[in-house]
């Protein structure tokens, strides 16, 4: 009986040195391919820019900081330009971004933006879900990374320009459809601030663009405002006086 274990045992070292090795696993999608089937998943390039950067959208708004405050948005989006009419209580307000500078109007008072806030602007329209646009450049960095949100496991897609900005983008595996984007933004000392966008309820349109009605952004940890989207209207006349730059309050 040992003899037989003792030959069984022989064997089996002999058919194990002779095996071929396992083959190393079939590698996964690049960090580009991911990125790209996100991007489809947003419309495309074309699909998504038109949702991005095209027409309005209008609806309620939640300020959290100082204090909770409701009211209601309109904002216009033409390429780089941008508009936003926000009516909180008593308080009317319209920043405008012609794509270069940017101005913020409160009752009669008409205030230039600060040079981190043009960078910022013009960051915005590069950063985030947007910086999805850039993929047909090759030279933005793509990683792919480990996601999580309330328990959830995401796929983690970092986004990185020459210039440095960065996005996180965390994406549903299921859908391709983004979750949450991080970003950062200038802050006037010169330092960077973490915002964190959480994306959902998404729907698609007659034209079948994909937009998200339901968005929620954190600065760093404090909730800073919520978004619920009432109409989209990615057609909207957008014509030229609404970036220009203001001399005194609309209306």
């Amino acid at each position: 009986m040992r003899r037989l274990v003792f030959l069984l045992t022989v064997l089996a070292l002999i058919a194990a040195q002779a095996a071929p090795p396992p083959p190393p696993p079939a590698p996964g999608p690049s960090a580009r391919a991911v990125a790209q089937k996100v991007l489809e998943a947003h419309g495309g390039q074309k699909g998504l820019d038109r949702a991005l950067n095209h027409g309005l959208q209008s609806g309620r708004i939640i300020l959290f900081q100082p204090s909770r405050t409701e009211g209601k948005f309109t904002a216009f989006a033409d390429g780089e330009r941008r508009r936003a009419e926000y009516s909180i209580g008593d308080l009317q307000t319209v920043e405008i971004f012609d794509g270069e500078r940017g101005w913020k109007v409160t009752g009669a008072r008409v205030t230039p933006y600060s040079a981190t806030e043009e960078a910022n602007a013009r960051d915005q329209n590069r950063n985030g879900v947007a910086a999805l646009l850039t993929l047909q450049d090759p030279t933005p960095r793509v990683t792919l990374t480990a996601g999580e949100f309330e328990g959830e496991k995401l796929t983690g897609l970092q986004i990185t320009a020459l210039n440095g900005l960065s996005t996180l983008l965390l994406v549903d595996p299921q859908t391709n459809l983004v979750r949450v984007q991080e970003t950062t933004m200038k802050t006037e000392a010169g330092g960077r601030s973490r915002l964190r966008t959480v994306l959902d309820d998404y729907r698609r349109l007659p034209d079948g663009t994909i937009y998200p009605y339901h968005s929620v952004v954190y600065q760093g940890l404090p909730k800073v405002y919520e978004i619920f989207v009432e109409k989209v209207d990615l057609d909207a006349a957008t014509p030229p006086t609404l970036f220009v730059p203001p001399t005194k309050s609309p209306g």
